[in-house]
């Protein structure tokens, strides 16, 4: 998901508006069922990652912070966006890749902490 992300941003060097707008749609398309799939895992997972109300609680308060701080990312990414016919993005594009990268580095790294209910159980 981050990758294609980054993806959308990468300047392939193509002088067709015919060939970057092909390039365009397929990244968007991608990034889009990508999205789909994170999100409509994120809310099925969601009710099933503990029996515990309280706990339920807990990540759903985690859930919408997360959501606080991934929503900077655009704030600050107007900081880096130069508008108009003559612009150059290459400040942007740095800005794109590195939230793709932390993005990709939290993904592993949330991924590794996940454990089964059983493994919960032993570790305990």
């Amino acid at each position: 998901w981050a990758l294609v992300f980054a993806l959308a941003w990468v300047d392939v060097g193509w002088t067709s508006t015919f060939l970057a707008g092909i390039h365009f749609t397929l990244v968007l398309c991608a990034y889009d069922g990508l999205l789909t799939y994170v999100e409509l895992n994120h809310g099925a997972l969601l009710a099933d990652l503990s029996s515990s109300v309280t706990d339920r609680t807990r990540l759903n308060q985690a859930s919408a912070l997360g959501a606080i701080l991934g929503s900077l990312s655009s704030f600050f990414g107007h900081m880096f966006w130069n508008a108009g016919a003559d612009a150059d993005l290459t400040a942007f594009r740095r800005f794109a890749a590195l939230v793709s990268t932390l993005s990709a580095i939290g993904f592993g790294v949330s991924a590794s902490y996940v454990t089964t209910e059983k493994q919960f159980k032993q570790e305990k």
